[in-house]
């Protein structure tokens, strides 16, 4: 998802332009999976995002499922 703003590693402020997309503008990526699967994901991040922001938090993840009717 793209953000409202973002403040950037050389200290400017980034606001999205609706005349065009920015390399540089603000976006947010928000991943929810195994530990492993997170830290793999990780280096294709590292080869592929020079200048950024990643914080990773650990969760307390909840899923509810819609259950079948009984007959």
């Amino acid at each position: 998802m793209r953000s409202i703003m973002g403040f950037g590693a050389h200290a400017q402020i980034h606001k999205p332009s609706l005349i065009q997309f920015s390399p540089d503008s603000t976006v947010i990526l928000e991943i929810v999976d195994t530990k492993a699967r997170i830290d793999s994901f990780m280096i294709t991040v590292d080869k592929a995002v020079h200048e950024g922001l990643v914080t990773k938090t650990e969760i307390n993840a909840r899923r509810y499922r819609a259950q079948k009717p009984e007959s």
